[in-house]
């Protein structure tokens, strides 16, 4: 009995199409060594079976992490320390924390002259926060890491009043206990 050519398609045996190779997932147990549907059905297929019991496959995941903890905290090292990873994450931490993107901080602490709205001083490490008034949460400036207004509102036992005094950095009001 003579082998049988290998064909560059293949039909899929869900949707009844027929595609190039490269549109099944491989299968060493497969004559031709491709699976018999193709990569959209078998990716809706997990879709619908994930969607009509979700507890399962997390349940899956959490012990295969548990299971591994070595390996996800290497894995999460070499991730984070990525440079556009990096980059992702203080866009999201700008984003959530003051509504604004990393670039729009970058061009905002450029105008200031690269140092705290407030103090003038320059961060030691990448800059902590934008400034916001108690009263109108506008965005007036990047701070130092004394992260301005917002945490002076919350260390300050008296109430705040819309600004810091001028010249007077929201850290150093801080240890003070200065009474705006």
């Amino acid at each position: 009995m003579g082998e049988r050519p290998l064909s560059s398609s293949k039909t899929c045996r869900i949707c009844g199409q027929t595609k190039p190779l490269d549109q099944f997932y491989k299968m060493a147990g497969m004559r031709d060594g491709h699976r018999n549907e193709c990569k959209s059905c078998n990716l809706a297929a997990k879709r619908r079976r994930y969607a009509a019991e979700p507890e399962k496959y997390i349940g899956m995941v959490n012990r295969w992490r548990a299971k591994n903890r070595e390996h996800v905290n290497a894995y999460q090292g070499r991730n984070n320390a990525r440079p556009e990873r990096r980059r992702a994450q203080r866009d999201a931490y700008y984003r959530r924390t003051f509504g604004i993107s990393a670039d729009d901080f970058d061009a905002l602490l450029a105008r200031q002259g690269g140092g705290c709205a407030i103090c003038g001083k320059r961060p030691e490490r990448a800059p902590a926060s934008t400034s916001t008034t108690a009263t109108t949460r506008a965005r007036s400036g990047a701070s130092c890491a004394c992260r301005a207004t917002r945490d002076w509102e919350s260390s300050v036992r008296t109430p705040p009043c819309s600004t810091p005094p001028p010249g007077i950095c929201a850290r150093d009001l801080r240890r003070s206990r200065h009474d705006p």
